[in-house]
Order: C-alpha cells, then structure tokens, then sequence
C-alpha cells in the first residue's frame, strides 16, 4: 500500500510506519513529505524516525511522530578536546564522539567528566561532574552515598514550540515553532494568534521541591507586526505538556514585559508560584494585543528556556 493509499482509507484507523525527519514540522514518509506533529524528541534533518498515521473517515489524516530511532544520546561524557576561544567542545562516550555547546559558567578542561542535556540532536554540557572520594572500610576502597541536595536550581529545555491562530489554521505550520501573539490580520496573517512553550516531563524531577524562583528565557524577537517599535509581551502559564488538540489552557497571568526593537531577549524572572504547575508538565504561552513574534525552538534552540530554583 502506498502513502495515498494509506491516508484515505475510508473507515479510519492508525497505522504504525517508518520515515525521516525533514525540515520542521516535516517528515518524510514512503519518500513524501508530509506535515506532522512532535511529542518531543526531535531528530536531525534525515534521521529515522517512527510515525503514527491517525486515518479518520471524516477528515485529513494527520502524522504523529512518536520518537527517533536509534541509540539514546549519552547523559555523562569525557572532554576530549576544548579549544580555546570556541563556543563548542568534543565529548567522548563508550566509542563515539559528539560536538556539543556548554554553559558560560563552565571553564572546559580537556579529561573533564561532564554531564549532558540534550533538545534534539543539539548536546549542552552543563558542567563537571563531581567525583566522591573513596573511604577505606576494612582494606577495600568504597564509595560513600553522596548526601542529598537540599537546594539548587534546575534547567528546564523546551521540547517545543508554536503559535495556535484562530478559524482553519490551528497549530500554525507556516510559523514553525516561532512564537505569535495578537492580531496579525493587518500584516496578511490569522486574526487571532496565541504561542506557547511546551517542556514535557523535563522539571518532573522536582516533584515534591518547593519552587524558590522561576526565570524564563524570552528569546529574541521576530520581525513581525510593528516591530520597529516597542511592544508588550503578555506571558501566562498553560497546564499543556505538549501540543494539545486546540489552544492551550492558560491558568495564571498575565505578567506584562515590554521588548524593545530588535531585542535579542534574555531572561526574566517569573512568579514563584508557577512552579508546581511547571513540575506537573505546564507551560509558558503568550496571548494578548499586540501582534508580534519571538523566535521559537527551531530558530533558537534555548527559547522559552525555564530555570526552577528549588529546595527541600
């Protein structure tokens, strides 16, 4: 059966099938290119992936894409190399070798062991892994368990991005994962816009931690509207892990910032009461007068980026 074939068959269903990853949102399936929804895990340009087909007798069939395939990417890495002045470093793992950006507050060493995050195929080492010293304990050399953290601040990466506009559009694919929100009717686009950040699981290691302090990453701005001039973002919080069918529920906000011209964004700090509603799978969404655009995580990998301050 062929990928027409299997996207109209009259009684709907869902198939299981292999395919490629293409330029987002697109995939590329029995060599067609097709548009598709992410749950996360983004691949590379090319790499293989595994594909949902949701076939429904009365309307368009519609493309999941349930995960990558392949060996997961490395959680710890040796520094093999760090070049000075360079805003990458090479890691080694078991036998293969990545190139991966790292924090600022991280000077790299090369024979650094470091730990790892990943959005997508895009590594970050966030710094070197501590080592506990050995304790002797009747002639054999044994690890003692480290002590409990009991405060510190965890990186939240997104895994995705994008803008729900109003009437046929939904999750908007001429947009991307680029960020809208307003009226864009004056410019030739939707007349309602709404964007979101969406972070899966990535903060669920927090449950039970009290949230001490939320900042958010607002990514540079898109040229989009008057963006020549000052506008006011309006920033509230969704309770959506990933992409739901229709918009996002937002549930607190809005808090109100003002970009300048070109601004090239930067952390901002949000109410600390978010916080539970990040750790339980929430989001970050923009809605509100007037129409403007931020790039999203396909332009600016850490886009929307959280950092949840903690202690327990």
């Amino acid at each position: 059966m062929n990928l027409a074939d299997l996207l109209s068959v009259p009684t709907g269903g869902f198939d299981v099938v292999p395919g490629y990853a293409d330029d987002y949102p697109n995939i590329k399936v029995m060599g067609l290119t097709q548009p598709a929804i992410w749950l996360g895990d983004y691949a590379g340009k090319g790499e293989p992936i595994i594909v949902g087909i949701i076939r429904k007798p009365d309307a368009p069939a519609q493309c999941l894409v349930l995960g990558r395939v392949g060996v997961p990417f490395p959680v710890e890495g040796e520094v093999a190399a760090a070049p000075p002045g360079s805003d990458t470093l090479t890691v080694t793992a078991g036998s293969a070798e990545y190139t991966v950006t790292f924090l600022d507050s991280y000077s790299p060493t090369v024979g650094d062991r470091v730990a790892l995050v990943w959005q997508g195929s895009l590594g970050r080492a966030l710094g070197k892994v501590g080592v506990t010293p050995s304790v002797v304990v009747n002639g054999t050399a044994t690890q003692p368990p480290p002590g409990a953290a009991t405060a510190g601040t965890l990186p939240v990466p997104t895994v995705d991005s994008g803008t729900w506009s109003g009437g046929a559009y939904g999750w908007n694919a001429r947009y991307g994962q680029n960020v809208y929100q307003g009226d864009g009717s004056a410019w030739g686009g939707p007349a309602t816009n709404a964007g979101s950040w969406f972070y899966g699981a990535n903060a669920s290691q927090l449950q039970g931690a009290t949230i001490t302090g939320v900042e958010f990453n607002l990514p540079a701005r898109n040229r989009a509207g008057s963006s020549g001039s000052a506008a006011t973002v309006h920033l509230y919080l969704h309770d959506s892990p990933t992409r739901p069918g229709g918009d996002v529920s937002r549930v607190a906000g809005p808090v109100d910032v003002v970009v300048q011209p070109n601004s090239r964004g930067g952390f901002i700090s949000l109410p600390s009461g978010w916080g539970p509603t990040l750790i339980a799978g929430g989001g970050i969404s923009i809605t509100g007068s007037p129409y403007l655009g931020l790039l999203g995580r396909g332009e600016q990998p850490d886009s929307g980026q959280l950092k949840l301050s903690w202690q327990r």
